[in-house]
């Protein structure tokens, strides 16, 4: 318990990458620090310096240390381990050296657990003729990409909303659903006995937008269920002993887009949110993002930040 109160002591920040969709302005993407609790705006900034032609991807964070993939000039990309508390860091070829929107998520962070070393997972089709993926991992101890393993058929390429718990990647097949389509699922792969498995959704919640999310070292999923003016989020926890999921709780959200940052504490979400401006008949167009911080148990609802920007905002 005294451990607990002195990690919570230390704080819990919000990371924000806002950038443009538009190639063209890739440059001036910007990253935003938040303090989890209070909202409070903490300046930042990483270690290099871009031109007009840079571009940078946040890969993922743990343990408050940075797996960035970045370009300072738009030469070729590198990718970077950072730590901002010591501004120490260390840079290492990355396989994919473009810039492309899709490229990021082809990647993923975790530590080996109990230790300070970390690696980075890649997978892409080695060939383009054959019929799996193949995947990559760099550790900080080989200092290479030379681990190279064949990915089992039910594996997908790495996504955005992938989760990383005590040496296991966990990542969506697909955050969509429709009729004509196979149901998505879970798939992780631990980085310590480099074993993959398959995970299923919990019954009622494969028709919805996902999100994966760690509760007190737990992998929990919420799903959203909306229509054009109400907004719901359920939220399941998975048990790894017997591979269950239990039903959590759920909670509201504002706008027509939102998703949940993190699970603060058992029952405080961070959410974010975007919302529209409507323009005569036809024409919509989002306007702002909300950062709120909600209490399941009281429905207390606390914005942390309100950030104005134009339709090509991402």
């Amino acid at each position: 318990m005294e451990l607990a109160k002195k990690w919570y002591a230390r704080g819990s920040f919000i990371f924000a990458h806002f950038g443009y969709s538009m190639t063209e302005h890739i440059s001036v993407d910007w990253i935003l620090k938040l303090d989890a609790i209070s909202g409070e705006v903490i300046p930042f900034q990483f270690p290099f310096s871009f031109t007009y032609e840079g571009w940078f991807d946040i890969i993922g964070i743990e343990n408050g240390v940075f797996c960035i993939r970045y370009s300072e000039d738009g030469s070729p990309s590198r990718l970077a381990i950072w730590n901002p508390l010591t501004n120490r860091g260390h840079s290492f070829h990355d396989p994919l050296q473009q810039h492309c929107n899709d490229c990021a998520y082809l990647y993923a962070f975790a530590y080996f657990p109990n230790t300070l070393q970390y690696a980075v997972l890649h997978i892409s089709n080695a060939d383009e003729d054959a019929d799996n993926l193949t995947l990559s991992m760099y550790t900080s101890f080989t200092r290479d990409w030379s681990f190279q393993l064949p990915c089992p058929g039910f594996a997908t390429l790495l996504e955005p909303r992938c989760v990383s718990i005590k040496g296991v990647v966990y990542w969506l097949s697909s955050g969509e659903y429709e009729e004509n389509q196979n149901p998505p699922y879970i798939v992780s792969f631990s980085i310590v006995d480099c074993t993959f498995e398959q995970i299923e959704l919990p019954p009622g919640s494969v028709s919805h937008c996902q999100s994966l999310l760690v509760r007190h070292g737990q992998l929990c999923m919420a799903a959203n269920n909306h229509d054009n003016e109400t907004f719901r989020t359920d939220v399941w926890q998975f048990s790894q002993g017997d591979r269950s999921w239990t039903y959590m709780y759920w909670y509201r959200g504002q706008g027509p887009s939102y998703r949940p940052f993190l699970i603060v504490h058992e029952d405080e979400i961070q959410i974010m949110e975007r919302h529209m401006g409507v323009f005569g008949v036809e024409h919509i167009n989002l306007t702002h993002f909300d950062i709120a911080r909600y209490e399941v148990a009281t429905a207390d609802r606390k914005t942390l930040q309100w950030i104005e920007y134009d339709e090509n905002v991402t």
